[in-house]
């Protein structure tokens, strides 16, 4: 099931907040457990504007005792839909404790060139749309192709999904 199917409905039922913070811990178990691995973790706009992320971010480093550089934390365009100073305030603090993070689902949104200019990411993650089409479709193509240059110009990693 896609994070996109099921994390509104957690939103919906109130179970965001535990859900998410369960999921961190999972992941960070994992890699404990799996030392090689990197992580990358869906945040959805609820868990990103919780007032409680950065504490439960250092509890869980603490109690795992993992690396945050190991993980991306992955956030949608929806998030940035609604941006305000807390947008800043909260990436810089994920990058201050040592983790990524990840624009997701690059494309999809309004003003995609804006996030790039107004929001520090260590990577991109294009959409899967412009991606299975890429074959087909010359403009997917090029604009996929234009996504990666401009990535890698501001010095990103860049995912494409559903490959």
């Amino acid at each position: 099931m896609s994070p996109a199917d099921f994390i509104p409905i957690a939103e919906n039922a109130g179970l965001l907040p535990s859900l998410g913070e369960w999921v961190l811990s999972q992941a960070m178990a994992d890699c404990r457990r799996w030392p090689h691995l990197e992580v990358s973790v869906n945040l959805s706009p609820v868990q990103f504007r919780h007032v409680d992320l950065e504490t439960t971010l250092r509890k869980l480093i603490a109690e795992y005792g993992v690396e945050p550089s190991r993980f991306v934390l992955e956030i949608t365009e929806g998030v940035l839909l609604e941006a305000t100073e807390h947008t800043n305030l909260t990436l810089d603090a994920l990058r201050s404790l040592g983790f990524r993070t990840a624009l997701d689902d690059f494309g999809t949104g309004y003003s995609s060139l804006a996030y790039l200019c107004n929001f520090k990411f260590d990577k991109i993650k294009i959409d899967r749309s412009f991606v299975r089409r890429i074959s087909r479709v010359d403009i997917s193509r090029t604009i996929v192709q234009s996504v990666v240059s401009i990535g890698r110009g501001l010095g990103m990693d860049i995912v494409a999904e559903g490959v």
